[in-house]
């Protein structure tokens, strides 16, 4: 059954109708869903409804819903701290690809080499990641963060800051990582000296290493949540 998250507030056995342009777009123009059409709506907060499109028009969607479910409360929880790509189509595939393996915050972050300062259409960034939670069958919606100072981060946090060939640094590989990871990834070029200051000194992050390559922004923070991501989901089986 094809999952479709909504930003709507779920009711049992009801008609919904769906307005939204946007939502409608993708609903018939994307997912090409049609009356009759099995579907698994949710909310991204855990509740969803196995229900029925009765009306798929270009000006209206129906569906139709059963009994309301709630789904498991996630025991673990992988927040991604990043700083901002210089390029939106780096934003896009870090999110929807960051989205299926299990991602619960998007933290986009200010730092001394960043050359990008906002996330331009928020829209269309929130529609890559419900649809790629969505296509990886995800009952719950990560959360797209405004971007904010490295220095406005809470020092509370266990953080995992992800640097290249630091003596100091710890591989990836051989932490134990039980139920939460918070991970941070440098822009293009890195993290600054005065970057490192903040991180180690103010936030007392662990430096840890994911191999001796200078990697891409994208590409290590897709290694890095893939390897908290197996290690969680082994942790947890």
């Amino acid at each position: 059954m094809k999952y479709l998250f909504l930003d709507i507030q779920l009711k049992a056995n009801t008609e919904l109708s769906i307005t939204d342009k946007q939502d409608i777009n993708y609903i018939v123009n994307v997912l090409r869903f049609k009356k009759g059409q099995k579907v698994t709506v949710l909310d991204g907060e855990g509740l969803l409804t196995h229900s029925e499109i009765t009306l798929a028009h270009k000006k209206e969607v129906l569906i139709q819903t059963t009994e309301l479910i709630k789904a498991d409360t996630q025991n673990s929880q992988i927040n991604l701290y990043f700083g901002i790509p210089n390029k939106l189509p780096k934003l896009e595939l870090m999110l929807k690809m960051a989205t299926e393996l299990g991602v619960s915050n998007f933290y986009p972050l200010h730092t001394e080499y960043s050359q990008v300062t906002s996330l331009g259409k928020q829209d269309r960034l929130l529609q890559i990641i419900k649809s790629a939670a969505s296509q990886s069958e995800s009952s719950f919606l990560p959360k797209l963060h405004e971007p904010q100072k490295l220095s406005d981060l809470p020092s509370d946090r266990p953080y995992l800051a992800c640097v290249c060939r630091m003596e100091a640094s710890t591989p990836l590989l051989d932490l134990q990582i039980t139920n939460q990871a918070n991970i941070l990834i440098g822009p293009e070029g890195g993290f600054s000296s005065q970057d490192r200051q903040v991180i180690f000194e103010q936030l007392k992050a662990q430096a840890v290493s994911l191999g001796e390559k200078v990697l891409r922004l994208e590409t290590a923070s897709l290694l890095a949540l893939g390897i908290c991501a197996l290690k969680i989901s082994s942790n947890n089986n």
